[in-house]
Parts: C-alpha cells; structure tokens; sequence
C-alpha cells in the first residue's frame, strides 16, 4: 500500500513537474517586450522594485503604503475607543 502511494505520488509530481516546463518553454519566445522587461527588473543594481517600474509604479507604491498607515491608525483609535469606557 505505501509503495503504490510513493508510485503515485513521484507519478504525480513528474507531471507537475512536466507541465512546468512546459509553460516556461511556451512563455520564453512569446513576446520580445517580456523579455525586456525581466533584464529590467532581475538586474542586480541595489535598487528597489517599484523604483525600477517608473514614476508611476512610484505613486501606486507609495498611495498604497499611505493607505496601509492610515488603516492602521484607524484600527488603533477604533480599538482604543471601544476599550475605554464612554461618560455617562
């Protein structure tokens, strides 16, 4: 029973594998710009992702972390007045 189980398991691994391969061998040759687009952004130049994007890239990264802060500091003042008691 375990080897039957082992079998079917490197059986299926292989197939997963497989079709890996398979998709990474489809998606080299598609398209010249995505090719560029991965010298861009692998290039080991100490320099951040979303810099690496462009202004706008930027903009979203930062708009996101503003809203990040924003929620958490909604969290806390909601938790903190819910916590503490109201004057009757």
């Amino acid at each position: 029973m375990a080897s039957q189980i082992t079998r079917f398991a490197c059986k299926s691994a292989r197939n997963i594998v497989g079709h890996q391969q398979v998709a990474v061998r489809c998606m080299s040759g598609a398209n010249p710009k995505i090719a560029a687009n991965q010298d861009k952004f692998l290039k080991e130049d100490d320099t951040p992702v979303y810099v690496k994007g462009g202004p706008f890239d930027q903009v979203l990264y930062r708009g996101t972390m503003g809203a990040c802060i924003l929620a958490i500091g909604s969290f806390i003042y909601n938790m903190w007045d819910m916590a503490t008691p109201k004057p009757k």
